[in-house]
């Protein structure tokens, strides 16, 4: 154990790693969690109250491979716990109170049972506040009910490989914070060209809605490569036929159709739109972003916001 300043502590936790969170989250009024996985029998694992907060990894990967249970998702929805997703998490935080606990512990009977884990148990104010703006700026991708229920039958028990068997080779991607582009845009008219491969891609776009209830297909053009991919999220600022500039909500990209015109490369990119959520004028949501606006630099240029406080201060406008 590790003395800092007066009531201060942190210290190493292994082998019964999963004793003291357990006992840390039941004695908690406030959880925030980011962990990938969060697997069969998860919420048996960590207690939550209404209002607590998880960020996993919540795709058809990690459902179908068994290491996310749709089951366990929904079972902490209907507890009145905020669940979002984030596509490239691997960090496992936790924050109880005013103790944070980071290692490498998933929420599953797998890393309780059967993994040799190791966390750093820390109360330090700064680390502990810290941790707790990290989580914070990985919420913004809320997983609705209906969704989670939709992806249940896609969930799979997970395979463990056998001793000896070798590991696949997978392409090394650099992390980021988080996958959200500010997308500069502007309102213009489309040639044949654009809106034939706009009418072929729709249906695999409409495909690709899990909850056609809540949410629909949008597009937009992009000329050149795109800078982006499908899973990531985008906020749209365009720039309208009668000079207005309006903000999108955030949007999941859902599809990707290619196309050359002219010689030049061009894609239409569909979007996952939340259909109850609507457009803002960019000087209402630069005054609701208060000095946080300042971070996201030039409106009107195209960027990947990796500020978490940005990202979770975005997302909260149309929380």
């Amino acid at each position: 154990m590790t003395l800092g300043r007066t009531g201060m502590t942190s210290v190493l936790l292994s082998g019964s790693v999963w004793g003291r969170i357990r006992r840390l989250s039941r004695s908690s009024a406030s959880t925030l969690a980011a962990a990938p996985y969060f697997g069969a029998g998860a919420t048996g694992l960590l207690t939550f109250r209404a209002g607590n907060a998880i960020v996993l990894k919540f795709d058809r990967e990690a459902i179908g491979s068994g290491q996310v249970d749709p089951r366990e998702v929904v079972k902490a929805i209907r507890q009145g716990v905020q669940v979002h997703h984030c596509s490239n998490l691997h960090a496992k935080v936790f924050v109880f109170d005013k103790t944070a606990v980071v290692g490498s512990s998933n929420v599953s009977h797998n890393s309780e049972r059967q993994l040799l884990e190791a966390c750093v148990e820390t109360t330090d104010r700064k680390v502990v506040e810290a941790a707790r703006r990290f989580i914070r700026g990985l919420l913004g991708d809320r997983i609705g009910l209906d969704f989670a229920q939709k992806m249940i039958p896609y969930y799979r028990p997970p395979k463990w490989p056998r001793k000896g068997a070798p590991r696949s080779r997978t392409t090394r991607r650099t992390p980021t914070q988080s996958d959200m582009w500010w997308v500069s845009l502007a309102e213009g008219s489309w040639d044949d060209a654009d809106l034939e491969q706009e009418e072929k891609g729709l249906p695999i776009a409409r495909k690709a809605i899990k909850n056609p209830g809540a949410f629909e297909v949008k597009d937009f053009r992009w000329s050149g490569s795109p800078l982006f991919g499908v899973g990531q999220r985008i906020i749209e600022c365009t720039k309208t036929e009668n000079r207005k500039v309006v903000v999108s909500p955030p949007s999941r990209v859902v599809s990707i159709r290619r196309y050359s015109s002219k010689g030049r490369k061009r894609a239409i990119i569909y979007l996952e739109k939340p259909r109850k959520q609507r457009q803002r004028k960019l000087a209402a949501v630069l005054k609701n972003l208060g000095s946080t606006a300042a971070r996201l630099g030039a409106p009107r240029r195209t960027k990947q916001i990796r500020d978490p406080e940005l990202v979770y201060e975005i997302g909260r406008l149309w929380a």
